[in-house]
């Protein structure tokens, strides 16, 4: 099984940031392939930032941010499982990438198991009010 780990990574403690290699330690340990949202390839996208902002006229860092999204998307859509370590809620990105795997019916987990969402449409109104 592939699997995909996201979470804050912005404001994270050492401690939180450090769980991403515990997590992806122990799930290659069971004999799973593990991609951790801070390991994927950012491979040319910098370079494109400036060339899609002036295409959309956004500013760099809005765009930079849009591309890393999209490309985070492309990466974990090739995944079977998505996980998410603790406070994810609270970070966009996460919040993007969970919406994704619902739609695409990918597995989700919470760092503790089966991620059960009692808020899930005021979730989703939320990431559409920050796309517009």
């Amino acid at each position: 099984m592939k699997i995909f780990i996201a979470g804050p990574i912005a404001q994270a403690t050492y401690n939180q940031l450090k769980r991403f290699d515990e997590m992806k330690h122990y799930y290659e340990t069971q004999g799973h392939e593990v991609i951790t949202e801070i390991n994927v390839p950012h491979l040319q996208l910098m370079n494109d930032t400036q060339i899609i902002a002036d295409k959309c006229q956004k500013e760099p860092p809005e765009t930079a941010w849009l591309i890393m999204l999209m490309h985070k998307i492309w990466v974990m859509a090739q995944c079977d499982t998505l996980i998410l370590l603790p406070c994810w809620r609270v970070c966009p990105t996460s919040v993007a990438l969970w919406i994704v795997a619902k739609e695409i019916n990918m597995s989700v987990l919470e760092d503790k198991g089966l991620v059960i969402i009692d808020n899930e449409d005021e979730l989703e109104d939320w990431f559409h009010r920050q796309i517009k």
